[in-house]
């Protein structure tokens, strides 16, 4: 970055530091943005905007989508790749840490039920018949 930039960059930072980040002014526009009416509005501007051709869906909706779920499994099926995963989930910190999370998740819920592993067993099996 060149010197000119930088103290640009230093200028804007002070006038912000001065304005911007006071509390009162940070309130104040907090309130603003809490109005029902402006949330309406923001709320209706963003439903247009979505519906706009040409608008990228969202990560999590394209994620979903078949054909990308299809390649991210066809990448996992790899020979190599399944290889790699395999031989990760043999090392023997792995296997402590699965061992201690299931511990972990099987003391939790007895504390939470006050039930021991056997009684646990027997409540859900009552439950899913």
């Amino acid at each position: 970055m060149s010197m000119k930039m930088k103290e640009k960059k230093a200028r804007r930072a002070e006038y912000q530091a001065e304005y911007f980040l006071r509390p009162g002014i940070r309130a104040r526009y907090a309130e603003y943005r809490r109005r029902p009416e402006v949330r309406a509005k923001k709320a209706e501007y963003n439903l247009e905007y979505s519906r706009r051709p040409g608008v990228k869906e969202g990560y999590a909706e394209r994620r979903r989508r078949p054909e990308v779920r299809a390649k991210a499994a066809e990448y996992k099926r790899r020979p190599e790749v399944r290889a790699k995963a395999a031989e990760y989930n043999r090392r023997p910190e792995q296997k402590a840490k699965r061992v201690e999370r299931y511990r972990l998740v099987k003391e939790r819920t007895e504390y939470l039920l006050g039930l021991s592993p056997e009684d646990l067993l027997a409540v859900v099996r009552t439950e899913t018949k």
